[in-house]
């Protein structure tokens, strides 16, 4: 018989040997991402192995919370280097996900993916669980997929879902109780270059990008630009000039800029990624961006969307009109605010409307792309749709 005074004790002791911000993190891992953990192997394949790596990737995260509040504050690079290890881990999950395109959890693994970026709250300097609580809304873009797919079919897939995004809860109250003004460093610590040292070296021609998550406020409209993402050739912007947003050159990135009803948008080969327009625009034109999701609130004008595929978008609010040209494969969600929208589309293929009206799931409806055109009794050419019944 164990001896519960003896137990006790030791516990005690256990606790006391940690800070009490490690010690509540190891809590976060052994209650909210151990049953996310349980969760994903209960749906196995794809889904069990990325979980996997996004168990190893709050290990590295822990590591780095423990050694941080022993050190001084680094510079940049030497950030990169402490953070390489959880970058490694984000690098995978996003390789996960590019090598189970086509398969039936491709929902699943997208939602992880683009969000894994969550993990970047120790870049922020200052309020981190709100940072959080906007990397959720880029999981609930594919959530809501999953949702839609296995609602009153499969409850492990919902099950699966809602125990992701309680990670996302928990971390939000963590950091907020623990981390409100970000990491905080020890002034008269150890140099940070001094634990650098004792890391495994990586390959120089390896691209860090700590940055896993970039937002930008329209309050605050400096250009940024980032030379260092993985597969780019050239350099990413994200910059307002005067009443327009350019976005371009992004790779496998989760964005989200703050819009204002007069601000047009400008997105152009920004490949693998999503993007999320918050707040009312004017309007926002797509071009060469290949495999990208854009989530919008609302739009006075139109979408335009060219030579893009595999594209899919979401709206949350209303917008009148979009325009799709030479686009070959594209998703496009409307919930109950946008149901009037008028979408026009030229040299397209594959192109998938999905309704929701009300409480109800989305309903699939394919839009035409096969027309008949005939010469007419009285020598007139007239074009119709094809129509298939099933």
């Amino acid at each position: 018989m164990i001896d519960s005074t003896a137990a006790s004790t030791s516990a005690a002791t256990k606790d006391q040997s940690v800070p009490g911000f490690i010690s509540d993190f190891d809590e976060l891992i052994d209650t909210d991402v151990k049953n996310f953990i349980e969760r994903s192997k209960s749906l196995g394949g794809l889904v069990a192995e990325q979980a996997t790596i996004v168990s190893a990737a709050f290990a590295h995260q822990r590591h780095f919370l423990l050694i941080s509040s022993n050190m001084k504050k680094p510079d940049v690079s030497t950030l990169e280097e402490l953070l390489r290890p959880t970058q490694g881990d984000v690098q995978t999950i996003i390789d996960i996900r590019e090598a189970g395109r086509g398969t039936s959890v491709f929902n699943h693994i997208s939602a992880v993916s683009v969000s894994i970026s969550v993990l970047a709250w120790v870049t922020c300097e200052a309020k981190p669980h709100l940072q959080i609580k906007k990397t959720l809304e880029s999981a609930q873009y594919w959530g809501n997929r999953v949702l839609s797919e296995f609602k009153n079919k499969d409850a492990r897939h919902i099950e699966w879902l809602q125990a992701y995004y309680q990670i996302f809860n928990a971390l939000a109250n963590y950091t907020q109780e623990h981390f409100i003004w970000g990491i905080q460093w020890a002034p008269t610590g150890i140099d940070a270059r001094e634990i650098v040292k004792t890391m495994v070296p990586k390959s120089t021609e390896e691209v860090v990008d700590v940055k896993l998550v970039i937002h930008v406020s329209s309050q605050n409209p400096s250009s940024t630009k980032m030379p260092n993402l993985r597969r780019s050739k050239k350099i990413a912007r994200i910059e307002l000039v005067k009443q327009m947003w350019i976005l371009e050159n992004f790779e496998s990135q989760t964005l989200e800029i703050e819009a204002s009803i007069s601000h047009s948008i400008l997105i152009s080969n920004c490949n693998e990624s999503t993007i999320h327009i918050k707040s009312k625009a004017n309007a926002v034109s797509v071009d060469g961006s290949s495999r990208l999701s854009v989530m919008i609130d609302s739009l006075v004008s139109s979408f335009d969307v060219i030579k893009s595929p595999n594209f899919a978008m979401q709206v949350l609010g209303t917008l009148p009109i979009v325009l799709l040209d030479q686009v070959d494969g594209a998703e496009i969600y409307l919930g109950e605010n946008s149901l009037s929208t008028e979408i026009y589309s030229s040299k397209c293929g594959g192109i998938n409307l999905y309704l929701q009206r009300g409480e109800e799931e989305y309903e699939e409806i394919p839009i035409p792309q096969q027309i008949r055109t005939a010469m007419g009794s009285d020598g007139r050419v007239e074009s119709k749709i094809v129509k298939y019944s099933g």
